[in-house]
């Protein structure tokens, strides 16, 4: 199994705390299944280059692989902060991709509106680097909630979407996680980990979910992300998601 979005990199953002604590969230992954941890700190342009992000984060990461429990593999990436209003080097920015591979995990704003600037700069981004945003838990986001539209205009641009493991059972926004996966639109699952108290390990139950599911659900989705991985190009479907009286289909 693999965790797409984690904060196990300590002393980089909001994540863990510690290595001792980074530790234990390995280990609880481990338990859980989790073979592969996509390490995704955030980033934001505001506070650091992203050639000095990277040199922090690669300094942060050589304390910690020493400690990694057997079996674990660690990938890097980052969780980039993207609006209308980012002021970054593209170029640069592609270098926040998911280790060796062209696939950019992009948080959007937490708004109820997204304006066509937001995705007019996510077209320039993709068509400038040759990268594709994979859009971070799809799942937060109130513009999203509110109007799944948007979803199929993102996917038309060719963007991927990454959903929380805990989105498929929390009231309120798991229809929405599970109309996406239904209709082959979750590419990527993570448990968004931050600690071991509120936004600990989360990963088994989904296993657990996604084994219930019919064959071509579960193949589908296993292949996605070891395509992502091994930097195969990744065309998504383009479906539509409706609401109606609070319910997604």
């Amino acid at each position: 199994m693999i965790d797409f979005h984690s904060h196990v990199l300590p002393h980089l953002d909001d994540g863990a705390k510690d290595v001792d604590m980074a530790v234990k969230m390995l280990e609880e992954s481990k338990r859980q299944g989790v073979k592969t941890v996509i390490c995704t700190p955030h980033y934001y342009s505001k506070k650091r280059s992203p050639r000095q992000f990277i040199e922090k984060r690669a300094t942060i990461a050589s304390s910690l692989l020493s400690h990694v429990p057997e079996g674990i593999e660690l990938r890097f990436g980052a969780e980039v902060y993207f609006t209308a209003d980012t002021v970054t080097v593209f170029e640069e920015m592609a270098l926040l991709s998911i280790e060796n591979t062209r696939y950019v995990m992009v948080e959007l704003p937490f708004t109820h509106k997204y304006e066509d600037r937001l995705f007019q700069k996510l077209e320039a981004f993709m068509l400038e680097t040759d990268c594709i945003p994979l859009i971070a838990h799809v799942d937060r986001y109130p513009a999203i909630y509110r109007k799944p539209a948007i979803l199929t205009r993102l996917a038309a641009m060719g963007c991927l979407f990454q959903v929380n493991a805990e989105a498929f059972f929390v009231k309120g926004i798991q229809g929405l996680a599970h109309a996406m996966l239904k209709k082959g639109m979750v590419h990527a699952v993570g448990s968004d980990m931050h600690n071991m108290e509120d936004r600990a390990p989360n990963m088994q139950a989904f296993a657990e979910l996604l084994g219930q599911m019919p064959t071509e659900v579960q193949e589908g989705l296993r292949q996605t992300q070891a395509d992502i991985l091994e930097n195969r190009l990744i065309i998504p479907k383009v479906e539509r998601i409706k609401k109606l009286f609070g319910k997604f289909f």
